[in-house]
């Protein structure tokens, strides 16, 4: 572990000095960070919605894809559907043709609302 973390330690290094030879925009790298670190956190979120959507109950998890005609087997619909509505979330906009079914999925659009409104602090604090 030791030695990953030394490559870790040197691949940084590495990075900045071709940002330094490459005479590159001090903000560009800051920018590629956010819109990396938002990426990170969209996907992660898409993946606990899609999760939750069918812990919770595969009853309402048909029903919620046949509405939106998809099976549960087209995966790339699927995860494409929950980035969606994640990113109404992120960006504010929440159209509401997707909503909470149940409790806990409550809970977690409220959360993931309120991870919104961080995301959207730190990103306007940074620039």
């Amino acid at each position: 572990r030791l030695i990953k973390l030394i490559r870790l330690l040197k691949a940084s290094k590495a990075y900045w000095v071709l940002v330094d030879y490459l005479d590159v925009n001090p903000a560009y790298p800051r920018v590629l960070k956010i819109v990396c670190m938002l990426s990170m956190s969209m996907h992660w979120c898409c993946c606990i919605l899609w999760r939750l959507k069918v812990e919770t109950d595969r009853e309402l998890l048909g029903r919620w894809l046949a509405d939106r005609q998809l099976t549960e087997t087209d995966t790339s619909g699927c995860y494409i559907l929950c980035i969606y509505f994640v990113c109404t979330v992120f960006t504010t906009v929440g159209f509401g043709d997707i909503y909470a079914l149940n409790t806990a999925e409550r809970l977690f659009f409220m959360f993931l609302m309120l991870l919104a409104a961080f995301l959207f602090g730190t990103l306007i604090g940074v620039l």
